[in-house]
């Protein structure tokens, strides 16, 4: 019941944020699940921090514990452990402990209250962000009308295509991952140790460009990161939608997907939610986009990608609370998918072909795959 993601606010007490609970195993023989949280105080001058939870179902109440906190040192980029932390805060009092009491689920929404070894204590309401629903499409375009549509766009768009209306969801996510520390200290850790061993380039995984670097390279060769593809051009959007489906059996989808990101208003300063920079190490929901690296990349420049990262599992429905009344930051259109060799032919005129977008042996087989078969 409680696998997922969650979200809510802590108040009613001595503390009062905003936590972000990832629950990512169930252990079956003990009824318990286990994940982890991370913590935003309102209070900027208190610590955000990480913790391991462990929840079981007693009776009608969920209760539990929560401990091993890290505390999240945005101005190193490291993650301190507590004892670490209080050697140069020994005027704070920073729990050990954490006992969740008196939890009520209905499996949408989990109420309960905390008590630590430090003396705080209040009570916090999460909700799951999982959800069903997925966007409906603004319009169906004709191939036709859409190029007259990307003539006549804003500034600031950036688009990403999809064979079919699934939800966006990072790889990461979408492999029913949450827990972003996890990833980065034990997962990522070893695809770093397994691609140096290739010897063309050696990532120093302490250091952030290398790091960002590796996740492009990750995010191109089907490793699963906590990241999703976008890319500034609507053709190279629309090459992605159409490509991935047989051209020989134009029945087994109706249509096929555009998103849109108004990246221009959603990174104008008043906009709460915009972050300028955002990692692992954030406690808040982040969504930010970065033009990593393209070392060691050659599908990154030519794809003119730009990377959402995100902690965030149901991205659609956290864009959508965040637009409130009056915005629109993301929205979509659907294309016939019986137009496919149309716009696939009027693409390749264009020079968007695999061979353009994925340099090599590849691209160029795969381009000619298109064009002969």
């Amino acid at each position: 019941m409680l696998l997922g993601q969650w979200m809510g606010p802590v108040g009613n007490g001595t503390n009062k944020g905003f936590v972000i609970v990832n629950f990512e195993s169930y252990i079956e023989r003990e009824g318990m699940w286990t994940g982890r949280f991370c913590f935003t105080d309102d209070d900027k001058t208190l610590a955000n921090f990480f913790g391991i939870v462990q929840i079981k179902k007693e009776g009608d109440k969920y209760n539990g514990l929560a401990f091993d906190f890290f505390i999240s040192n945005t101005e190193k980029n490291i993650l301190e452990s507590r004892d670490s932390w209080l050697t140069h805060h020994r005027e704070s009092n920073f729990p050990k402990l954490i006992k969740i009491t008196n939890g009520v689920c209905d499996g949408s929404i989990l109420k309960a209250q905390y008590q630590s070894d430090a003396s705080t204590n209040g009570d916090f309401i999460v909700h799951k962000i999982d959800t069903d629903t997925v966007i409906s499409p603004k319009k169906i375009f004709t191939w036709k009308d859409f190029k007259a549509w990307i003539d006549s766009r804003k500034k600031g768009l950036l688009f990403r295509g999809q064979r079919d209306s699934q939800k966006l969801k990072t790889s990461f996510h979408r492999h029913g991952r949450n827990d972003l520390i996890r990833y980065f200290q034990n997962d990522f850790q070893t695809l770093g140790h397994n691609m140096n061993s290739l010897k063309d380039y050696t990532y120093n995984l302490n250091d952030s460009t290398d790091r960002n670097a590796l996740i492009s390279v990750a995010q191109h060769h089907g490793f699963p990161t906590p990241c999703l593809d976008w890319t500034e051009s609507p053709y190279i959007a629309a090459f992605f939608a159409f490509e991935g489906i047989d051209k020989r059996n134009v029945n087994q989808i109706s249509n096929v997907r555009i998103f849109v990101f108004d990246y221009g208003e959603w990174s104008k300063p008043e906009n709460p939610n915009y972050y300028i920079k955002g990692n692992f190490l954030d406690t808040r929901p982040s969504l930010v986009f970065h033009l990593f690296p393209a070392v060691n990349n050659d599908r990154a420049l030519p794809q003119q990608s730009v990377f959402m990262f995100s902690n965030i599992s149901d991205i659609e429905s956290w864009v959508h609370h965040c637009e409130g009344i009056g915005k629109e930051y993301l929205y979509c259109f659907d294309l016939p998918y019986s137009e496919r060799q149309l716009a696939m032919d009027d693409l390749r005129s264009m020079g968007v072909t695999h061979a353009s977008l994925f340099p090599g042996k590849d691209g160029i087989c795969k381009s000619l795959r298109e064009r002969l078969f």
